[in-house]
């Protein structure tokens, strides 16, 4: 099987996992990734670029962090993957024929929800802890305003976080699985 390349049949960028497991990237998976800064692109163009580029990439970690969770404890409980697609709406992982009792499918379904809800908090630090000084600068013992950062930083590590957040909180709605 061929390591990376385009997928003609199905329009998708391929890549091969540690474990001959293929994800598929589709070309929709873009989509959310740019519209939220198309109106940027006719006033700040650069910027627009700057910001599409870090979404993109935030989205497209946080989303492959958590189907490879989901990958992750399937392997646990001895069902294996055929293939992880990363579209328009997410991602989803296809899982091969495997016997987990509902109790373990309900950790397999978990843990994508809580790798989101371990990077929101990692996010949520270093925003804190880059934002804000740890410790007092005058004698009375008041902290100073937060410290001036790279603004671009900053809006990096809140978006991290709230990326993340509305990934977990999405797949924690109750629905009907497929």
């Amino acid at each position: 099987m061929q390591r990376f390349g385009w997928d003609r049949k199905n329009d998708a960028f391929v890549f091969v996992m540690k474990g001959n497991i293929p994800v598929h990237v589709s070309w929709t998976f873009a989509i959310p990734a740019v519209l939220p800064f198309v109106h940027e692109w006719s006033r700040h163009p650069r910027l627009a670029l700057i910001h599409t580029a870090i979404f993109a990439a935030l989205l497209f970690l946080s989303v492959f962090l958590h189907e490879l969770a989901h990958v992750w404890a399937a392997r646990r409980r001895g069902i294996g993957t055929q293939r992880i697609d990363l579209y328009l709406f997410g991602g989803f992982a296809w899982f091969k024929p495997g016997a987990a009792s509902p109790y373990g499918w309900a950790w397999i379904a978990f843990a994508g929800p809580l790798v989101n809800i371990v990077l929101v908090a990692g996010f949520a630090a270093a925003y804190y802890l880059l934002a804000r000084p740890l410790l007092p600068v005058d004698p009375d013992g008041h902290f100073s305003s937060p410290p001036r950062l790279d603004t671009l930083l900053e809006w990096t590590l809140w978006l991290g976080a709230l990326v993340n957040a509305a990934l977990a909180i999405l797949n924690l709605l109750p629905g009907h699985s497929a």
